[in-house]
C-alpha cells in the first residue's frame, strides 16, 4: 500500500510541473521512468528478480562486444600495415627499374669496352664472328 502512495505522489508531482502538455497516460510513463532512473542511481535495479534472470545474457551480450571491439582493432591493424607493405613494394619497384636500367646501360658494348680499357685488361673484342657449337653422340 505504501508502493501506491508513492505512486500518487509521484503523479500529483508531475501534473503540477506541466498540467498542459503531459495527457493522462503519459503520467504513468513518466512515473516509471523516474523510479527506473531512480533505481539506476541508487542500484536497487540490479537486485531485482528481472535483471537478474538476464544476468547470462548480459554476460553474453558483453562478450560479444568485447570480441567485435577487438576485431575491429585487429582489422584496423591489418589494414595499417596492408598500407605500409603496399608504399615499401612501390618504393622496392622504383629501386628495381633505377636498377634494371643501370645495369642496361654498364652492360652496353661500348660501355664494357670503356671499362676494359680503363682498368688496362688485357681482353680485346673479337673479330671472328661467334660459331656455334655441335655435340654429336
Amino acid at each position: 500500500m505504501g508502493n501506491n502512495s508513492q505512486t500518487t505522489k509521484e503523479t500529483k508531482d508531475l501534473t503540477s510541473v506541466n498540467k498542459t502538455s503531459i495527457k493522462p497516460g503519459q503520467l504513468r510513463t513518466l512515473a516509471g521512468v523516474r523510479r527506473t532512473i531512480k533505481g539506476l542511481a541508487n542500484g536497487s535495479i540490479l537486485t531485482s528478480d528481472l535483471i537478474r534472470s538476464q544476468l547470462p545474457f548480459i554476460a553474453f551480450l558483453s562478450i560479444l562486444g568485447l570480441i567485435y571491439i577487438s576485431n575491429r582493432y585487429h582489422a584496423e591493424k591489418i589494414f595499417r600495415e596492408t598500407e605500409q607493405i603496399k608504399k615499401e613494394i612501390e618504393e622496392l619497384r622504383s629501386e628495381k627499374i633505377i636498377l634494371q636500367s643501370k645495369l642496361m646501360t654498364k652492360s652496353r658494348r661500348e660501355e664494357v669496352l670503356k671499362m676494359l680499357e680503363n682498368y688496362q685488361s688485357e681482353l680485346k673484342e673479337s673479330n671472328a664472328p661467334s660459331q656455334k657449337i655441335i655435340y654429336k653422340k
